[in-house]
């Protein structure tokens, strides 16, 4: 059996603030997507949005 953790209530109430993500159109069906740490490309096909 493990011991019991024990949780500081800082960690207990620590909240994440929301990110914003801006959106800059780079061409036709293509999307630069930066907020927070981690950028991304987003690229339009006819018939789907790969991941």
């Amino acid at each position: 059996m493990r011991p019991a953790l024990s949780v500081p209530d800082s960690v207990r109430q620590a909240s994440v603030p929301p990110v914003r993500v801006e959106s800059e159109q780079l061409g036709e069906g293509l999307y630069y997507l930066t907020g927070g740490s981690h950028h991304s490309v987003a690229v339009e096909f006819n018939d789907f949005v790969p991941w």
